[in-house]
């Protein structure tokens, strides 16, 4: 499965950017890269769409 990062690096953006897509800020990308904290329902649900 693709990670978050991965998916980020593959549509070219940065984590402020792919943060400002979903709706979150560049720390809660950064957050989640990192296995600090997890996405919410919603922010998984948009990153499902994502991977596809």
């Amino acid at each position: 499965m693709e990670t978050i990062k991965e998916i980020r690096n593959r549509l070219g953006y940065t984590q402020k950017q792919f943060g400002e897509l979903l709706g979150v800020d560049q720390v809660t990308v950064n957050r989640w890269e990192n296995d600090k904290t997890r996405p919410s329902k919603l922010a998984q649900r948009q990153l499902d769409r994502l991977r596809r």
